[in-house]
Parts: C-alpha cells; structure tokens; sequence
C-alpha cells in the first residue's frame, strides 16, 4: 500500500485504497454530534459524513475529506510537497474525525488520515446483535422502528426505515432491515442523525 491513500470519488463510482471502484446506487448523508473530551469541560461539536454504497458495498467518509478530495480531482486545489504552502490550502479542509470506513458484508476496512503524514488502517469484523421493537419514531419526515444493541461497552439506539431496505447505516453500524436514519449512546456523547438521501 502506498503511503498516502486518496479517496478520489468520479461521478457514480468512488475508488477506494488505489484501484477498488464501488459504483454508487445510493448516497446518505450524516450529522455526528459528539462530545469533545479533550476540554476539561466537554462541549458538543458537529462533524458531517458521507455514506455512498450499492447492494453489496458502502464507503462512509468525513465530508471535509469528501470535498477536498473532489477538489483535488478537478484539478482545483494541488499538493506542492511544502507543508508551509500547503497548509494553508488543505489545513482548512482537516476535521475533528479524518476517518473513513470501506465496507463489504460483515468486513470492514477502517482507515484514519493523519494531517501531512499519512495514514494507518486496520480490518475487522463485526456482527451486531441487535433487539427490534415496535416502538416508531420519525425522523427526517420518514416512519423509523426502534432497535436496540451493546457494543464497544455502550449501549445504543437505533431508528432504520423499513421502506429503504438497506441494511447500511453511520460509522461501523451495519445489519438491519433497513437504513439507519439516527443512532446514539445512551450518554448522547454520540449522535448520528441522516439529513439527506438520495438514489445517484
């Protein structure tokens, strides 16, 4: 792998860690509102995502990331190899959580940008368990059903759509019968919430 890796995303398809293509069906669209522990007094701070996928596939990543990729695409912005010029250009485009996750059935590659220096990955399973209710909620103007699950030592909450049976959702949370339209902790220290869903 090379020691950069850049997520360039071309029209209906993304390219993924060099030559991997995904062809994109479906695009949603993620506000994280977590908390900010690295204060003495947490304070709440907002980060925005990108989920692209198709049936098999999904490609989740930071929207800072999503644009300054896509600038570098089109030939709008460029890499000079001097951080003195370059920050200035690309500093603006780094957010509080530089990740980005590629994920194909249960398997998930997960990747973290680290500002001017490269990057560093790991791959993993996971199978959620989660508990289906009958409680509904709406979200976003859309109908969702309650599911519940435990996980990286949090409990959490989950609202999907049954009318979008696609069994994606924010992060690494994956495997019900429906998009996930908002998932949080019980402390709320993390909320995914969907603003935008649109089929490409």
């Amino acid at each position: 792998m090379p020691k950069y890796f850049y997520f360039i995303l071309l029209f209906k398809y993304a390219t993924v860690f060099g030559q991997q293509k995904i062809d994109i069906t479906n695009e949603a669209r993620y506000e994280l509102k977590f908390k900010e522990y690295k204060k003495q007094n947490p304070e709440y701070v907002t980060n925005t995502f990108i989920l692209l996928f198709n049936n098999k596939e999904s490609f989740f990543k930071n929207m800072s990331l999503y644009v300054r990729d896509s600038l570098v695409d089109n030939g709008k912005i460029r890499r000079t190899g001097d951080p003195q010029k370059d920050f200035p250009v690309f500093g603006k485009y780094v957010p509080d959580l530089p990740y980005t996750i590629y994920r194909k059935d249960k398997t998930i590659i997960f990747s973290n940008e680290i500002v001017f220096s490269g990057e560093y990955q790991y791959a993993e399973t996971i199978d959620f368990k989660w508990k289906i209710s009958k409680e509904m909620k709406v979200v976003n103007g859309v109908k969702c059903i309650k599911a519940t699950t435990t996980k990286w030592g949090r409990n959490w909450t989950a609202y999907y759509s049954p009318k979008h049976p696609i069994p994606y959702g924010p992060y690494k949370f994956y495997g019900l019968p429906g998009l996930i339209f908002e998932v949080y902790d019980d402390y709320k220290d993390y909320t995914f919430s969907l603003y935008r869903f649109k089929k490409e």
